[in-house]
């Protein structure tokens, strides 16, 4: 049978009114309506409209002044507040952010509903009413901050709590508030998207910034909900349609040709980075269906100086008479046919060396004759006397990036709310050989990878207070690490015997799970060791 890359996760979430707070890939109102002598008034009508797509959310105080919107789309909204023997109360330009209880106290003023108090301006940005410590990134300076590669994990790097370890435009790696490396939480419109196929919690998906909406950082003091992180959450939202359509096309490039020569190069190395794209979203129904797609592909060639050691014509012919150690100390080369017990020593064994530390043509292994071929010629004087550093070629590292997302909101009614999204994430990397024989360079291999992640959400509104918030998130992975030799019959290219002509092709999974079903079988091979990860079928457990 052939494997079948799968993984599967589900997330369903139920909750009250005030645990739905913690909720990180939405925004939360909150607050108290009063009188003017500051009486909390109970029973007043509120709406909040989101005003870039017309979508309205009703709700009352309760018998304490009080109300609380939660599950809320991060975005601008206005907020109209009536009750019976007062003015009408609006207010637009209430920015709602990515994972943060928002505070709006709202004082009515004595007078006919008909006149209405306007109010503007935005809110204050103290953080009052949860204890979390961490950092929100809004979408300007998402889009306008210089990224090298354009992907949302750079911008940690300039974060005062977070250290950039290293990374690149697939995977970023930090530290956050004193932890360790690749220990945070990665979640995307609020299912999780850390590479839980390998049990750590690393990034999978670095998603393009054209694409993503809000970031928000939760440094410590984070709901328990988060249970998946030993140091921090990253909490990513993508961009949705709106009643208005956008759409824009982009490209970001470099080219060795701005660039100087490498001091340790006789040439300079090759760089092609071109990074393009579309966007578009609007309004499938106005105030009620939205759509937003976007693609981004990443075309890389990085240069890549390679200072290597290679055998020397003389050594290649077995002409060992030149090599020395960094000392300039002879290495002898000894000849395993006189190797004889050592009278003084029963433990030991003595042995010659070869004449003129040179080893005759017809002892030379014929196998051992073409691996050595298949090295490269030194190019350069070496660097000691041992002969080391005497190749310099210049190879690069091919990286072909393909990233769709998509996202449809839908409102199915007063108490329904659907959406879904799917992002594609393919990124092979290809190590191109610098090396006449591609298959015999130790640093030339292909990784085709890929990644998905298909997320739903539903929010059904049972009652006044009571809201459910189910999600489910469908996300599969394959990674394959390939050599350049693979499939080329090198066993009989080079003469070894009793060595197979046909590559493995392991399939394997962790057995030690007693909720994964399936079968697992593979072995290692000198040609490849891939893995896969397969979900069988009937099977509503996690699997890897």
């Amino acid at each position: 049978m052939t494997p079948r890359p799968g993984h599967w996760a589900f997330w369903l979430i139920a909750s009250l009114t005030a645990p739905a707070w913690a909720q990180v890939s939405t925004a939360t109102l909150t607050g108290i309506v009063t009188d003017p002598s500051q009486a909390r008034l109970p029973g007043v009508t509120l709406q909040l409209t989101n005003q870039d797509t017309g979508v309205s959310w009703t709700a009352a105080t309760s018998p304490e002044g009080e109300y609380t919107l939660p599950l809320l789309p991060p975005g601008p909204y206005r907020v109209s507040v009536e009750g019976k023997g007062f003015r009408r109360y609006s207010r637009s330009g209430i920015v709602l952010e990515l994972g943060r209880v928002t505070r709006l106290d709202i004082p009515l003023e004595l007078g006919q509903v008909t006149e209405i108090v306007e109010v503007t301006g935005a809110l204050p940005l103290l953080e009052s009413e949860t204890s979390t410590v961490g950092q929100f990134i809004e979408n300007k300076t998402i889009i306008d901050m210089p990224l090298n590669g354009r992907r949302v994990g750079e911008l940690l790097a300039g974060m005062g709590h977070t250290v950039f370890i290293s990374g690149d435009v697939i995977r970023p790696r930090v530290a956050m508030a004193g932890g360790r490396g690749d220990q945070q939480q990665w979640m995307i419109d609020g299912v999780n998207s850390s590479n839980i196929a390998l049990e750590v919690t690393q990034a999978l998906f670095n998603p393009p910034v054209e694409a993503v909406q809000e970031v928000r950082v939760q440094q410590n003091n984070y709901s328990a909900e988060f249970g998946n992180s030993g140091s921090g959450v990253v909490a990513i939202h993508t961009k949705s349609g709106t009643n208005q359509f956008h759409g824009d096309a982009y490209e970001f490039f470099r080219n060795d040709k701005m660039d100087a020569r490498n001091f340790f190069s006789d040439s300079k190395a090759p760089l092609r980075w071109n990074i393009f794209g579309p966007a578009a979203g609007g309004p499938i129904r106005k105030n009620r269906t939205f759509f937003f797609t976007h693609s981004e592909w990443q075309r890389q060639r990085v240069g890549v100086t390679r200072v290597q050691t290679v055998p020397t014509a003389a050594q290649r012919a077995g002409d060992f008479s030149q090599t020395f150690t960094a000392a300039g100390r002879l290495i002898p080369i000894y000849d395993p046919r006189t190797t004889r017990p050592n009278p003084a020593d029963p433990n030991a064994r003595l042995r010659e060396a070869f004449l003129g530390n040179t080893v005759p043509s017809d002892r030379i292994d014929p196998v051992a004759a073409r691996i050595v071929a298949l090295y490269p010629l030194p190019n350069r004087p070496a660097s000691n006397l041992a002969g080391a550093n005497n190749s310099n070629r210049n190879a690069s590292q091919a990286l072909n990036i393909t990233t769709w997302t998509s996202k449809v909101d839908h409102v199915l009614g007063d108490r329904d709310r659907l959406s879904g999204r799917f992002i594609l994430h393919d990124f092979p990397t290809y190590n191109t050989p610098a090396w006449e024989e591609a298959a015999a360079d130790p640093n030339a291999n292909r990784s085709p990878r890929r990644a998905y992640s298909l997320a739903i959400n539903q929010i059904h509104n049972f009652t006044p207070t009571l809201l459910n918030d189910a999600r489910f998130n469908w996300q599969p992975r394959r990674f394959h690490n390939l050599s350049l030799g693979l499939d080329q019959g090198w066993p009989g290219k080079l003469g070894l015997k009793g060595v197979s002509e046909r590559p493995s092709r392991a399939s394997s999974r962790p057995a030690t799970r007693p909720w994964a079903r399936g079968r697992r079988s593979g072995f290692k091979s000198q040609f490849m060791i891939p893995t896969w990860w397969r979900t069988s079928p009937g099977s509503a457990a996690l699997t890897r």
